[in-house]
């Protein structure tokens, strides 16, 4: 296999899953045996400190790009990137480019319409000057393909890479603990609407039969659907953990809570980094959209409409949780699944790759 030189330019946000995320993706380049060079962008900070580091990425990016020989150019897709896909253009680099979800449609729903301009006008550049856009959703790809036949877009799945799995230990708990990995505040997992949807017939059952753990940042409107719906003696909120910290409480979960509201950025159809997390880790999904890569037909997962009748999902969700516990070795079968499907040498290998 050729020794590809990366330049590898991507958004770093400290103590955060995507931080996670592109450590994923430089150990993935690594191991594949190429050579790379990472930028990040995302320290935080106040105001000046976050332009000045947007100007020193911007300087430091130019010049590996203008004078570096990299066989590609890998950034994740942003619109505040627009400088370096045009020096990139002009350069006729090999410009690789990740797309993980409906941008502009996203930035509407939040009401930032300037920016949605912004984007839409570094969209245009992207389609002209990458030679391949990874789009993290089918759907999304094949409705831009038709779109936009001249550019490139291709379906790569989103992957998990963890090098901390342990074998689990036989329950030790009568109740199924479910664990949502993430940020609530990000308004597409939708999961005060989980909440509310699940437990307004009956939210003594779920008392009495699950427990809820979060990993992450807890929101305002997820604190108030939590004392909404009475579930303060079953929640337990960890906050922010990673390595060891995060993998010790994630060997005691069941079920891991994916996105609820997807259509908040346009999409009912994606791949996301947590699910496949979830499964490494033995832990069945309950999930509220279609994953193209993890069938809803797997004894470990429960799909979910929370836009559909109410009555119906709750009872799929009850149904799903007393079977649980009784599937046979459904811990290994998630994490085989995953291990044999969502590694990230494959999502590494769709951009490496001279096949496209």
């Amino acid at each position: 296999m050729k020794n590809n030189k990366i330049l590898f330019i991507y958004t770093f946000e400290s103590k955060t899953g995507l931080s996670g995320k592109a450590a994923k993706i430089e150990q993935g380049f690594l191991d594949a045996g190429c050579t790379l060079d990472a930028i990040y962008l995302g320290s935080g900070g106040d105001s000046f400190t976050r332009i000045a580091e947007m100007l020193s990425v911007y300087a430091r990016s130019a010049m590996k790009i203008i004078f570096g020989r990299y066989d590609i150019v890998f950034m994740r897709y942003a619109y505040y990137f627009m400088p370096l896909y045009f020096i990139a253009f002009c350069m006729r680099k090999n410009l690789q480019v990740e797309l993980n979800s409906n941008v502009s449609a996203e930035l509407i729903a939040r009401d930032q319409k300037i920016r949605a301009r912004l984007d839409m006008m570094t969209m245009s550049l992207v389609r002209r000057a990458a030679k391949r856009i990874h789009v993290v959703s089918k759907s999304l790809t094949s409705e831009l393909k038709l779109k936009y036949p001249k550019a490139n877009y291709v379906f790569t799945a989103n992957f998990v890479v963890d090098e901390h799995y342990a074998q689990r230990q036989k329950y030790k708990s009568e109740k199924i603990k479910l664990v949502f990995l993430g940020n609530c505040a990000q308004k597409w997992h939708g999961i005060p609407l989980f909440i509310d949807v699940i437990l307004a017939a009956d939210a003594g059952w779920f008392r009495s039969a699950c427990e809820l753990h979060f990993i992450g940042s807890v929101d305002d409107d997820t604190q108030e659907a939590i004392a909404r719906n009475n579930l303060d003696g079953c929640v337990c909120i960890h906050g922010l953990l990673f390595g060891e910290a995060k993998h010790a409480v994630l060997r005691e979960m069941d079920l891991g809570l994916s996105s609820f509201d997807l259509m908040f950025k346009g999409m009912q159809e994606t791949t996301a980094i947590k699910t496949g997390e979830y499964l490494y880790n033995g832990i069945g999904l309950v999930i509220g959209y279609v994953d193209p890569v993890i069938p809803a037909s797997l004894p470990f997962v429960l799909s979910l409409d929370l836009q559909g009748n109410p009555n119906s999902e709750r009872e799929k969700f009850r149904g799903f949780i007393a079977e649980y516990k009784n599937i046979p070795n459904v811990a290994e079968s998630a994490h085989q699944y995953a291990e044999q499907n969502l590694l990230v040498n494959g999502y590494i290998n769709h951009i490496i790759s001279s096949d496209w």
